[in-house]
């Protein structure tokens, strides 16, 4: 913001020689030497000879109150009228992806950040421009769900305008996960290379696992098994489902305080173990399909 004003006169000093200093305040209290000196923020120093001043550092939509301090050289001092103005709303500060875009052979954790304290960000991964509806983010994002993917990302806060939308330079690439075969039967194959993400799960403890090579969370024990240490059988609860049903009991899943869904083929697909002769995960999946 830019305040103007007249240059001033004086008896003692020649108006060339005149100081000047301006006060801001957010209350209408600068009518007087005493109280802009009490209760105003000073812009700068005294300086000679100026009749403009540039005020940064204001916060946005919010009303202001201004003067002027005029000073001789005698140390006289007297005030202008004061004036009153109200800033522009702030723009959100628009948010960064840490790290960069790029190939990494190991996990990462992607972080989306803004500098506006308290800002809300939403995020796409399918290249579309984001909006409140989309996903808010809330926790770094395993690598595996962002690898090949068009990350878009915006803030928002109430009272400010929105962030301009950010677009990840690049693409995040991680290797495919390993398989699991042990056996060779070609020249060439996995069984011999042993080649991609080595596969590795953590317990957490309070009835779901992580998938540490994509970050994935599963619910431990399948339906109609109780979630405890060893999934022990839930008496009366049947562990077959349609489709729908299933959907119905996710959605209802009360689970280590996470909002729960069906997985995608996608990530069904990184669940079988290549290396055993039978996957114990899909042969209950399809024998209850």
């Amino acid at each position: 913001m830019t305040l103007n004003w007249t240059k001033g006169t004086d008896t003692v000093s020649s108006a060339s020689n005149l100081q000047y200093l301006v006060y801001y305040s957010t209350s209408n209290n600068l009518s007087t030497v005493a109280n802009i000196e009490a209760n105003g923020t000073a812009v700068g120093t005294y300086t000679t000879d100026i009749s403009t001043k540039n005020i940064t550092a204001l916060s946005g939509s919010t009303t202001y109150f201004f003067n002027v301090i005029v000073r001789d050289e005698a140390g006289n001092k007297a005030v202008y009228t004061t004036v009153t103005a109200t800033t522009n709303p702030s723009v959100v500060a628009t948010p960064t992806f840490s790290p960069t875009a790029g190939h990494y052979n190991t996990a990462q954790n992607i972080t989306i950040s803004t500098t506006t304290a308290l800002a809300n960000i939403y995020y796409t991964i399918d290249g579309s421009t984001p909006t409140t509806s989309s996903t808010l983010y809330s926790t770094a994002v395993h690598i595996w769900s962002l690898a090949g993917k068009t990350v878009k990302a915006f803030a928002t806060k109430s009272g400010f305008v929105d962030s301009s939308v950010a677009t990840l330079s690049g693409v995040f690439s991680y290797p495919p996960l390993q398989t699991g075969q042990t056996t060779v039967y070609a020249t060439g194959d996995n069984g011999t290379n042993q080649t991609g993400v080595a596969r590795s799960y953590t317990d957490n403890g309070n009835g779901t696992v992580t998938d540490n090579a994509t970050g994935l969370l599963w619910q431990k024990c399948f339906k109609g098994r109780n979630n405890d240490g060893t999934c022990s059988d839930d008496a009366g609860v049947t562990d077959t489902a349609t489709w729908a049903d299933a959907g119905t009991y996710c959605s209802g899943l009360s689970l280590a305080g996470k909002t729960w869904r069906l997985p995608t083929r996608q990530e069904l697909e990184t669940l079988p173990d290549y290396g055993k002769a039978t996957s114990y995960v899909f042969s209950k999946l399809l024998s209850r399909t």
